[in-house]
């Protein structure tokens, strides 16, 4: 009976996917048996977990079964977490294996983490999740979270939270587990086009509106581009490069108020990695050379104010990044003998937008700092622009 419910496309992924399994010669049962017999004392550390998990795999599609079997059959989904909206807990695989349950990021972390262990990568994928294909949810936001995993140079999905289920009446269990694109796609949305793995990419209207279980309509050249390289240049980057590009990037994938904040915050925290930098490394660049680097900081800074509202120690950021650009840039100005007044006149804008920042925050010594400094200067400045 339940296998009438499920209905032909469910028959046919299930069909596929059993084919993708027999094809990479995975040995279930013995995989199976060996993570149920994990000792107890293994489980409190995710690198004694991964080495045991690994010991009898014969190869890396049999690593990742038995690590992606192991989660879903020993940590538990945290419905709690998501009634009260705490989840701080999981991004840290070993608190995480101490409390045994974990909501679709906690999964995730704890799959790649143990993976990680095991010298398999893995990344963790935020995006959009559908229950149907005709599901009304109105993904202002992010909402699921899943992994991508390279084995023998090829990308590959799962979602371990839904191979586990969040009840015992969810039937999905192992239909997640290395699941081709053009069936992912179906459910699983991710806020990075090149997550889909798909040489021609949907948009979030198309996974919104249409049926994409096993049919797609065909998009235009324009749509397709090669995912391969994508990945390779994202990879490229630092962390902090990463975060910017991935926030970015689900703005303009889907343009909402939540992601527009996200995006707005990511530029923020870019800059302040940028200014932490640039403070520990000063000693490395030419006086003109620091100036180009906090007016890249400013600039950013000054989008970011385009795009969401600061919080108090975002304009302390602000407020120093200012500053700093400011006596960079009357250092430079006052040794020079053919200074403009257009200079003068935007370090006094900077300084005014400064002491403006200042008064938004609380008083500390830190900002106190900064505004005597703010103050010195307009001063000074004011005296230059008295000669034009």
């Amino acid at each position: 009976m339940e296998f009438v419910k499920m209905g032909l496309s469910a028959i046919i992924f299930l069909l596929c996917a059993s084919a993708n399994f027999a094809q990479h010669n995975i040995d279930f049962y013995n995989l199976e048996r060996h993570a149920y017999n994990s000792p107890k004392k293994i489980e409190k550390s995710v690198p004694s977990l991964s080495r045991y998990l690994v010991n009898n795999a014969k190869n890396d599609f049999e690593k990742v079964w038995v690590i992606y079997f192991w989660i879903k059959e020993n940590i538990k989904y945290d419905l709690k977490a998501i009634e009260e909206k705490d989840y701080s807990y999981n991004y840290d695989g070993t608190e995480i294996l101490r409390r045994g349950k974990a909501v679709c990021t906690g999964f995730s972390n704890l799959f790649k983490e143990v993976c990680t262990e095991a010298g398999i990568e893995v990344w963790v994928v935020d995006g959009y999740s559908k229950q149907s294909s005709h599901s009304n949810k109105k993904h202002a936001a992010p909402d699921h979270a899943w992994n991508v995993v390279l084995i023998d140079e090829a990308w590959y999905l799962l979602d371990v939270t839904w191979g586990k289920g969040t009840s015992k009446s969810d039937d999905r269990h192992n239909r997640y587990f290395l699941v081709p694109p053009e069936y992912f796609i179906r459910d699983h949305l991710p806020s990075l086009k090149m997550w889909q793995l798909l040489q021609c990419p949907i948009s979030m209207d198309q996974f919104k509106e249409s049926n994409v279980d096993l049919v797609r309509e065909e998009l235009s050249d324009s749509s397709c581009y090669s995912f391969q390289d994508t990945i390779k240049s994202f990879l490229s980057l630092n962390e902090a490069q990463q975060r910017l590009y991935r926030d970015q990037r689900t703005y303009i994938n889907n343009k909402t108020q939540k992601n527009k904040i996200l995006y707005g915050h990511a530029i923020i925290d870019y800059a302040g990695i940028l200014s932490d930098s640039l403070q520990e490394n000063l000693a490395h660049f030419s006086s003109g050379e620091v100036i180009e680097e906090y007016d890249i900081i400013v600039k950013r800074l000054q989008k970011a104010e385009e795009i969401v509202d600061f919080y108090p120690w975002q304009k302390e950021l602000y407020a120093s990044s200012l500053t700093n650009l400011v006596l960079s840039l009357y250092q430079q100005e006052i040794s020079e003998e053919d200074s403009s007044e257009s200079t003068w006149s935007t370090m006094k804008q900077h300084l005014e937008k400064t002491l403006l920042l200042i008064s938004q925050t609380r008083v500390s010594y830190y900002t106190e700092q900064i505004r005597e400094q703010a103050l010195d200067y307009l001063i000074l400045i004011d005296g230059q622009l008295d000669n034009y």
